[in-house]
């Protein structure tokens, strides 16, 4: 597997077939890929899920809380430096 990377840069375009996704790492490795509408919308339901999921545990009591705070793991993964949303006319 091949060494992750933190997101520096996101773009999103519309195509006549659906959408150009753009992704950018920190190391300058790159991927772009068209998805169709469907592919999208499945997509954008994922990490809906995701955040929600997330929303709850934020929201629910834990046995686990020591404290102090969010880790600065956590705080990094969250942070993206450039995120671009483009359509095509």
């Amino acid at each position: 597997m091949a060494d992750v990377q933190s997101l520096s840069q996101f773009t999103l375009s519309e195509t006549p077939d659906g959408y150009l996704i753009e992704i950018e790492g920190d190391g300058g490795a790159s991927i772009a890929v068209e998805a169709s509408p469907e592919q999208l919308d499945a997509i954008i339901d994922a990490l809906a899920d995701l955040l929600d999921d997330e929303d709850d545990d934020d929201a629910a009591p834990s046995d686990a809380y020591d404290g102090d705070g969010p880790d600065e793991e956590e705080d990094e993964d969250e942070h993206v430096d450039d995120v671009v949303h483009e359509e095509e006319s």
